[in-house]
């Protein structure tokens, strides 16, 4: 802000010329998957493309955020922010390249677990079942819905489902909702948003 006085005493004739602050390019890169959030006074935008160039005011305070997600989560920054806070403040001096770096969180499948196995609903014990096998999916909210099948050793599809819950219990019965027979059957789980796969063997026993 610029002040001056003028003594009125006579007719006068003033002029004022204001000069535009200079601007300075804010380059902002990401690695992997993630994005930034720039903030000041005139400006608030999500930045979520590899790579961006903004123009800010000369002289300004910016806030730079970077925003993550439970599978990809926040690591650090390169360039004119340094650090592992999510939170930087930058002050625009001059053309500025910053990067968020973003790393790939655990796989949405590592805590999968399922039960009992092998499965005997006819020996009249609850720790190897009665009504069917378990499937968990322990895994953040950020992930899912989960695609589970079951296949005999020869590959025949028995079972599949997709479900949003974190656990499941199948029934041991085929698509058809006939019960499978005693025998060997392969499992596969899928998770969607990371494409985590897991499969294994599983066995059931009827007595009857």
């Amino acid at each position: 802000t610029a002040r001056t006085e003028l003594i009125a005493g006579s007719n006068k004739h003033i002029k004022v010329r204001f000069d535009k602050l200079p601007t300075y390019e804010l380059s902002i890169s990401i690695i992997n998957s993630g994005a930034v959030r720039v903030i000041s006074d005139n400006y608030s935008k999500l930045h979520n493309d590899g790579k961006q160039t903004i123009s800010l005011p000369a002289n300004d305070t910016v806030l730079i955020q970077a925003e993550q997600t439970t599978i990809w989560p926040f690591n650090r920054w390169y360039g004119a922010v340094q650090g592992r806070g999510p939170d930087q403040h930058l002050f625009i001096d001059g053309n500025k390249n910053i990067t968020a770096e973003f790393e790939r969180g655990a796989p949405g499948l590592d805590n999968f677990r399922f039960g009992p196995n092998p499965f005997r609903p006819d020996d009249g014990k609850a720790k190897t079942g009665t009504d069917g096998i378990w499937f968990y999916f322990d895994a953040a909210d950020d992930y899912g819905p989960f695609k589970l099948e079951i296949y005999t050793v020869s590959g025949r599809l028995v079972f599949d489902t997709v479900t949003d819950q974190r656990r499941f219990q199948w029934d041991t019965r085929n698509n058809a909702g006939e019960k499978v027979v005693s025998g060997h059957y392969i499992y596969l789980v899928q998770e969607s948003s990371t494409g985590d796969q897991k499969s294994g063997r599983l066995s059931i026993v009827r007595w009857r």
